[in-house]
């Protein structure tokens, strides 16, 4: 099973999400996470958020309770100013440095940067909404 990133805005106890798929941020997380280090932003594994994961995978009744999907205040959920800075600075930085992420088989550093710019767009929303946000771990 593979697993995606989407990002979801809290709407009081609702929440909403784009449904783009930023596969590449979650599957390059650990370089990602260096280089947020490097450029002294936090990483964006600082505003990963488990309960879709947890939702689908309930083995524990966590849920048991959830007809229409798992509850907004069952989630971790962040500052989205704070997350679009370390998106801001780590799109910045890679458009500068070409080659500064290292490819994979699936992954180029175009697509870390397409992701970013997807993301940065939809926290720039949220900013301007005045809602938290999170990254949220999808199956």
């Amino acid at each position: 099973m593979s697993s995606t990133l989407w990002i979801n805005l809290r709407d009081g106890d609702q929440y909403e999400s784009n449904e783009s798929d930023h596969s590449a941020l979650l599957d390059l997380a650990e370089p990602l996470e260096q280089l947020a280090v490097k450029l002294s932003v936090q990483p964006l594994s600082d505003f990963y958020d488990d309960t879709d994961l947890r939702y689908n995978l309930d083995e524990t009744g966590e849920f048991a309770e959830a007809e229409d999907g798992w509850p907004a205040a069952a989630a971790q959920w962040f500052d989205a100013a704070e997350a679009l800075r370390s998106v801001e600075t780590l799109l910045t930085y890679l458009q500068a440095h070409a080659g500064a992420m290292a490819a994979t088989e699936v992954w180029t550093q175009a697509d870390v940067e397409a992701d970013l710019l997807d993301c940065k767009a939809e926290l720039e929303r949220a900013v301007a909404a005045g809602k938290a946000i999170h990254f949220c771990i999808v199956m």
